[in-house]
């Protein structure tokens, strides 16, 4: 083959790809702009219909006269509580604000010593 043929045919096919290339450009910049087109109409009609809205809204205060519902809470008892007497002496020195009283009087036991 010629390589004068094989040079044409790789410079016309550059060249055919230099031209898609660049229609491909124009034809995504074409397409972006039509879609910004419509997303800036679309956004002027939210603001638009929105805008009408708004100033449909009528405000009016009213008086409501309505009987009062009232509920009453309980305080749970718990009759099945039981403590041991030691446990009941503190709860009733917790609930006034002392000190237990210990059960030996503070007092400690006497020490075994089995060694001595």
């Amino acid at each position: 083959m010629n390589p004068w043929l094989i040079l044409i045919a790789v410079l016309a096919a550059v060249g055919s790809g230099a031209v898609g290339f660049n229609l491909g450009q124009d034809a995504e910049t074409a397409r972006n702009a039509r879609e910004e087109r419509l997303v800036q109409q679309a956004t002027n009609s939210a603001a638009t219909a929105s805008a009408q809205a708004i100033s449909a809204i009528r405000v009016t205060n009213t008086t409501i006269h309505q009987e009062l519902q009232r509920e009453i809470r309980e305080k749970p008892v718990y009759f099945d509580c039981r403590h041991s007497p030691d446990g009941l002496r503190a709860v009733n020195a917790a609930l006034v604000g002392a000190r237990p009283e210990s059960v030996g009087g503070g007092q400690l036991p006497a020490a075994d010593n089995p060694g001595r």
